[in-house]
């Protein structure tokens, strides 16, 4: 399954030009997939990346209360870091959002392949949240995410620039996007997943290294660099 293209009534969705400042909170679950996976995964979702080169990934779900394109959440994959000439960096290979105008810009803006679904987020019991994303009523990801112990402050300072900059291929060009943030950070804990990997892929097949919920965060996106004409 391949990104597909905007259709004409969301192509005259309104521009929310970079760059755009969120704030919300999320999980981040730290993988290693194996290299037979992400093969599998280069050719069933392509992007035009290929397969990374070092294969430790991350899965973000995201809910962002406030942003320039209004609240929306999102979940996405970077499936490892791919190599970009002399640099590496981190690529988002599949996302969904919950809104049109996340969607559009996030193309647009910086090369992000954004699709739609429908999210839904409950809380289940104390401290414990189930995430369900689906579409035209098929539910394609079902999770179970709980948190554990004291929270800490948390900022991008501290990550290398390469890994704290994605980069994204899109529609011929390579898009640059270094980001800037910081929050609060506990530790999570993934307490059951469900995924239909037509739509997105199962992570679950890879070796979780950790998990952490982001609270109270603040997020920079900027104007994206194009690396080539």
């Amino acid at each position: 399954m391949t990104t597909a293209p905007l259709p004409s009534k969301l192509s005259e969705a309104v521009l929310v030009p970079p760059p755009w400042h969120l704030r919300g909170c999320g999980y981040i679950l730290s993988y290693y997939f194996p290299r037979h996976l992400l093969d599998i995964w280069s050719r069933h979702f392509p992007q035009g990346t290929g397969t990374p080169t070092l294969p430790f990934g991350t899965v973000m779900l995201v809910d962002y209360r406030e942003s320039d394109a209004g609240p929306y959440r999102e979940l996405l994959l970077m499936p490892g870091v791919f190599r970009y000439g002399l640099r590496f960096h981190p690529t988002i290979t599949r996302i969904y959002v919950s809104t049109h105008v996340s969607m559009v810009n996030g193309r647009r803006n910086w090369g992000i392949p954004k699709e739609l679904a429908d999210f839904s987020i409950t809380q289940e019991e104390e401290g414990v949240e189930r995430i369900r994303l689906s579409l035209e009523g098929h539910t394609f990801v079902d999770m179970r995410l709980g948190t554990r112990g004291p929270s800490v402050p948390v900022t991008t300072a501290t990550v290398l620039p390469y890994f704290r900059s994605i980069c994204q291929n899109y529609e011929g060009r390579r898009m640059l996007i270094p980001l800037a943030g910081n929050g609060r950070m506990c530790m999570a804990r993934l307490q059951g997943a469900r995924i239909d990997h037509g739509y997105f892929p199962d992570f679950t097949r890879g070796t979780l290294l950790g998990a952490w919920k982001v609270t109270e965060f603040g997020l920079h996106f900027p104007i994206a660099k194009v690396l080539n004409g």
